[in-house]
């Protein structure tokens, strides 16, 4: 690549460095703030939001580098680890992303499971915690010998080694595939589906029940409607930002000898597109979260926004209210 489009790149994974790491401690912050009135969601998404840092800080800047210098010029074993932890924390992302949809599901569709799960925040603890080790479990076992990591196709990345074609590295990166992208993809969209048909049948009871025009049921559907918009535009755009790169991987791994060597600069467009899904996540929610966005605006901004007083009131949670069961509309 020339040196315009490599300054070009190093200056998109800069920024994407910058705003993820800004943007999701902005999260943290909020979040921290709001502790005593987060929900399980909310647990959730701040797990999330500190994977989301930790990527940008160990994954990221060394790439900035490899960007400008056209290859990985930081040895093999920074290799190991920088691919350890980018491909740890994606899965971590995607292993979130999947409990999101489980609970919009549980909290939808089996109301009385999800209060049950609901009513404690070690519940939520104990969902963090097999995230986390389910994106780690995945991600050691190239270190112990199940495969491996190693410089990418344009060489300027360290990730697992999809080029090898020893049936170890093949049977991994098939396994890979199954369980950290193709099941929890085909679990969020089922249980879009099924949550969309039971909102659906939510307003039908609600009519035959208490009238189209019941206030209090109608109030209730919309603010599921927008939790669960909330999380599946969440989901959507982590799905759009990550689908090009795996479909890389799948092409290199499994189709390089049918089709040929896969073009450097579709590799690398894939792998930005990919890495800035790191700061995507407090972008939606601050859009699609009204009282997180007004707790965001006080704590962060001050009380003047495009010219008009926010009072403290209207930012606070009310007590025994907790964040989650405010509105989640832009």
């Amino acid at each position: 690549m020339g040196a315009n489009i490599t300054e070009i790149l190093s200056g998109f994974l800069a920024c994407v460095v910058f705003l993820s790491i800004s943007l999701n401690m902005i999260v943290l912050i909020t979040f921290y703030r709001l502790r005593h009135k987060l929900a399980f969601k909310d647990a959730l998404m701040a797990s999330m939001a500190f994977s989301d840092v930790v990527q940008a800080i160990v994954g990221y800047p060394l790439e900035v580098f490899t960007v400008v210098d056209g290859k990985w010029t930081f040895g093999m074993e920074l290799c190991q680890v920088a691919g350890f932890f980018i491909t740890a924390l994606g899965q971590v992302s995607i292993a979130h992303l999947t409990a999101l949809a489980l609970d919009r599901y549980f909290t939808v569709c089996r109301p009385f499971v999800a209060t049950a799960i609901h009513g404690s925040m070690r519940n939520a603890g104990m969902v963090i915690f097999v995230c986390w080790f389910y994106a780690s479990f995945w991600a050691v076992l190239p270190l112990v010998g199940w495969s491996n990591y190693d410089v990418e196709g344009d060489g300027m990345r360290c990730s697992i080694n999809w080029a090898d074609d020893s049936p170890k590295s093949y049977s991994y990166r098939v396994c890979l595939f199954v369980f950290i992208y193709l099941i929890p993809v085909l679990l969020m969209v089922a249980t879009y589906v099924l949550v969309q048909g039971e909102m659906k049948n939510m307003r039908g009871r609600a009519a035959q029940l208490f009238g189209s025009e019941s206030e209090a049921a109608l109030k209730n559907i919309k603010a599921e409607k927008r939790h669960t918009r909330l999380v599946f535009v969440m989901i959507l755009s982590f799905i759009v930002a990550w689908t090009p790169y795996t479909f890389v991987a799948m092409w290199v791994s499994f189709f390089t000898k049918q089709l040929g060597p896969i073009p450097l600069y579709v590799d690398t467009l894939a792998a930005m597109l990919a890495k800035s899904s790191a700061m995507f996540n407090p972008i939606i929610y601050c859009f699609l979260h009204k009282q997180f966005r007004r707790a965001v605006l006080r704590g962060v901004c001050g009380r003047i926004v495009g010219g008009n007083a926010i009072a403290p009131s209207s930012t606070a949670v009310e007590p025994g209210q907790t964040l989650a069961s405010g509105t989640a509309e832009s």
